[in-house]
């Protein structure tokens, strides 16, 4: 192989980072490849964000240094404001390194992902809100609330009523109720009837 087979890339890549962030081209890249439109709203509005308050207009301008600076600095904002989840410094982490690496593999702009070096935060040690068990008795008074509440999602207070009362009971999650049907119900009265095979 010649020396330009390794060494062009490079060239391309220098002669590039001097132009503007082509932001629009990674959102329409995203699109194209079958990325629902809110992922797509999500990763647009962390790359602006992060854009907007380090001051990146060129490529040339991409450091991880900048990136981590200020997502640290939301971790533990100044009195008055929201701070960061470690989930959300995760979710602005991965787009960051998701754009960098459609610069270097895609369109070759950068010779490297300036973004890899991000570390990931581990969410389970920053929990913004904590879990915990009711007591029977704020259990009681959440069906009570939710019973006499008004329709939402289509479903009356009553229907809304019994689908948790059954989603505590059952243990089954949103997505496993909603597609629950009447022949997935055994009720015979024998004591191993299950629902929907869990």
């Amino acid at each position: 192989l010649s020396s330009n087979f390794f060494v062009q890339p490079v060239v391309e890549c220098l002669a590039q980072i001097g132009l503007p962030i082509p932001r629009e081209r990674w959102f329409g890249n995203l699109t194209s490849k079958g990325n629902t439109a809110q992922h797509v709203r999500e990763v647009r509005r962390y790359l602006r964000i992060v854009a907007a308050s380090v001051g990146w207009a060129l490529i040339s301008d991409l450091r991880a240094l900048d990136a981590e600076r200020y997502l640290s600095k939301r971790l533990k904002p100044t009195e008055g404001e929201k701070p960061l989840s470690f989930d959300s410094y995760n979710h602005y982490r991965a787009a960051l390194i998701s754009f960098g690496n459609w610069l270097v593999k895609v369109r070759r702009y950068l010779p490297a992902n300036p973004f890899s070096g991000i570390s990931r935060r581990n969410p389970h040690e920053n929990p913004v809100h904590p879990r915990r068990t009711l007591t029977a008795e704020e259990f009681a008074a959440f069906l009570a609330a939710t019973r006499n509440g008004p329709e939402r999602f289509e479903l009356s207070g009553a229907n809304r009523e019994m689908l948790y009362l059954v989603a505590a009971c059952s243990g089954l999650r949103a997505a496993a109720l909603a597609g629950l049907t009447a022949k997935q119900f055994g009720l015979d009265g024998t004591p191993d009837d299950t629902v929907g095979g869990f």
